[in-house]
């Protein structure tokens, strides 16, 4: 299936958030850093961090270790960066999610705008359209028809509710009127599988190829 870019949807940005800027910056780290990936174990983000991670400990001479806390479309991960000592030495990976959940979510735990401290931009990687092999598809015409002539009978993955994926192909929906069941991941890795073994039979993922 040829991959297709969702120009409507907005490409992903991951951000490192801290819950307050460290302390004597030429001190900083004196000890090992976490830094915590709020999605599922095997995505783009997670893999993102860990060459991050990398890097950083050369450059800083520290362990930057990357944790996993999926759940909730990142609020999960997000609150325990949140929730630790804001001395810098918890870290954490954001994406579009971060900006969505105050609209899709009654109540937040936090508060992105206030709670969290930007430091950098990491990637920004463009949405596509992917479907498993097994689809009798080739072009982005024939998988609207297709969907089309079946609606409610396919399946499409996501990373969560409110997620980058989810909104991406809600918004597709709305645009080409085709109706598909919504299956919610914890990241990238679990949906990208449930993608290439026909679990799902669409999938906007992140690209940075």
């Amino acid at each position: 299936m040829t991959a297709f870019a969702a120009r409507a949807a907005a490409a992903l940005t991951l951000v490192v958030l801290v819950a307050a800027p460290p302390a004597r910056a030429q001190d900083y780290p004196s000890r090992p850093v976490e830094l915590v990936v709020p999605f599922a174990a095997g995505g783009g983000s997670e893999l993102l961090a860990r060459l991050l991670s990398e890097g950083l400990q050369k450059r800083l001479g520290q362990p930057f270790v990357v944790i996993n806390r999926p759940g909730a479309n990142t609020n999960v991960g997000t609150l325990a960066v949140v929730r630790a000592k804001p001395d810098g030495y918890t870290l954490g990976m954001a994406s579009v999610g971060l900006a969505a959940n105050p609209s899709l979510y009654k109540k937040l735990a936090f508060e992105p705008l206030t709670d969290l401290e930007p430091i950098s931009l990491v990637a920004n990687a463009p949405t596509i359209l992917v479907v498993p092999p097994e689809l009798p598809v080739k072009t982005l015409p024939e998988f609207i028809a297709y969907a089309k002539a079946r609606p409610g009978d396919l399946n499409y993955a996501s990373y969560g509710m409110g997620s980058g994926p989810h909104l991406a192909t809600e918004l597709f929906q709305a645009k080409t009127g085709v109706k598909m069941v919504h299956v919610p991941y914890g990241g990238g890795g679990p949906a990208a599988l449930g993608a290439m073994t026909n679990q799902v039979q669409a999938l906007y993922c992140r690209c940075s190829a």
